[in-house]
């Protein structure tokens, strides 16, 4: 079978030639930048793994219009993360990634007195292939009266003819329909106003008398 030379290796021939034709010794020449055999040191070969869940595990007393998130040690593969690798229990919605962070929105407020779990398989890929190295789980339960509230603050009353102001995510569509229900109205934007930077619909109620 013949064998042909590439211009590289023909060069190096050439060069070792007249190297030893003037007496000169050869040295191992640098490694051929396209040799299969040069191996990459710098590969990433280390499996991304889940730092922290929102709501946290275990937790109770969670907001029905509540969204899930889950952060990782390192930006993942958006393209893995989907409604089939991470998914909450009983419940239909959205995958969204930013980062290293990924986000289930539910299609509707959760049930109220209701345990999810919430599940990352082993789908979920980081930005060199690498997936996680074993399926992550975590669980919460929704409020028992299943209403979001508004909180004046510490020790403090609200009374009648006040108002009530809160912010909420826009893509948190689930959210923003319960808010609604409950008499809420869209003020405006808060830019920035999340630790993504993301902005926030603002919110407002006054509080009136009910019979």
């Amino acid at each position: 079978m013949k064998r042909t030379l590439n211009s590289t290796r023909m060069a190096a021939l050439l060069a070792a030639t007249l190297v030893l034709a003037c007496g000169g010794e050869l040295t191992d020449p640098p490694p051929n930048p396209g040799d299969n055999n040069n191996n990459n040191n710098n590969a990433d070969t280390q499996a991304p793994t889940v730092q922290s869940v929102s709501p946290t595990d275990a937790a109770t007393d969670v907001d029905r219009a509540t969204i899930v998130e889950v952060t990782f040690s390192e930006a993942v593969n958006a393209s893995t993360v989907t409604s089939s690798s991470f998914t909450v229990s009983g419940a239909a919605g959205s995958v969204t990634v930013n980062g290293t962070t990924a986000t289930f929105t539910p299609d509707a407020s959760l049930a109220e007195a209701t345990a999810y779990t919430v599940t990352v398989t082993t789908a979920v890929q980081d930005v060199a292939g690498n997936a996680l190295a074993a399926n992550f789980t975590s669980t919460f339960t929704t409020k028992a009266n299943g209403l979001p509230t508004a909180s004046a603050g510490p020790d403090q009353d609200v009374s009648l003819g006040e108002t009530l102001t809160l912010e909420v995510r826009p893509s948190n569509r689930a959210a923003v329909q319960l808010y609604e229900s409950l008499g809420y109205r869209h003020m405006g934007v808060r830019a920035g106003y999340y630790a993504d930077d993301s902005d926030a619909l603002v919110m407002t109620k006054r509080v009136r008398e009910t019979t």
